[in-house]
């Protein structure tokens, strides 16, 4: 396989970058950074990019290694010789999306990367403390509002076509709706409505798999836990990302 995806899970910009590469049909195997089974690849993975940080594409047909999440988008519609319309050809409807991918990723992604890696201690190179967090904070509840009247009349975040500030949006908004924060934002709330409905978001999810209840069963210590809200619950159940939990049957019966 000539493109290897090492990701992290729950880790937006590894959502963003997956769900690139499923919408550009391309065809990789990807690599959790924290699966055990894998500690050898990891490691060559180290020695190969020493700041692990992620996400990263290796393509090992051109010797080549790309990191960041939109620039991994770029790099599959210029170099990978994709179908897709990510990036409009186009130089002014490029900058356009280039520009809303940017506000997507620092206004929305970053705080919620943030936030979640403060509630389940996924990898940071950065200390965080309070200061960060009521800034992540002041970031999303300044741009979500923005990307509300955005999107309102269009079908995706660059008029008609799911380009890259898409892929980088709709995580970041699936994020917002896990931990309940969407309530007051029903054209965004749309809007996930039809990123859900593109198999390339499904196949994302189900890369992520059962690691989405962390948002609920992997709190820190005396940190309250998030709660997924039961629609979004059911909703990952019935696109087969996370497996319906089994009922505890009475003592000697089998669970059922």
């Amino acid at each position: 396989m000539s493109l290897e995806l090492w990701y992290h899970p729950l880790d937006i910009a590894s959502q963003m970058a997956a769900l690139a590469l499923f919408e550009c049909g391309a065809d990789f195997v990807a690599h959790s950074i924290e699966d055990a089974c894998v500690e050898n690849a990891r490691l060559t993975f180290l020695e190969r990019w020493p700041t692990g940080q992620l996400p990263v594409l290796m393509d090992h047909n051109w010797d080549e290694l790309i990191f960041g999440s939109s620039v991994i988008a770029e790099y599959l519609h210029v170099y990978g010789g994709s179908g897709s319309q990510l990036l409009p050809t186009d130089p002014e409807e490029g900058r356009e999306v280039r520009r809303w991918t940017r506000l997507a990723a620092a206004g929305v992604a970053w705080p919620m990367s943030i936030l979640c890696q403060e509630k389940l201690n996924l990898p940071v190179w950065v200390q965080i403390g309070p200061s960060e967090c009521e800034r992540a904070l002041r970031q999303r509840d300044l741009n979500l509002p923005i990307l509300e009247d955005r999107i309102l009349g269009r079908t995706w975040l660059v008029e008609e076509t799911f380009t890259i500030a898409d892929c980088q949006l709709g995580p970041a908004l699936l994020c917002c709706e896990a931990r309940q924060e969407l309530q007051d934002y029903p054209y965004l709330r749309d809007y996930l409505d039809r990123c859900w409905e593109r198999p390339a978001f499904q196949k994302m999810l189900r890369l992520v798999g059962d690691r989405f209840l962390r948002y609920s069963d992997y709190p820190l210590e005396d940190v309250a836990p998030l709660v997924l809200a039961p629609p979004l619950l059911q909703r990952l159940r019935e696109a087969k990302v996370i497996s319906p939990r089994k009922k505890p049957g009475r003592p000697g019966e089998p669970e059922r």
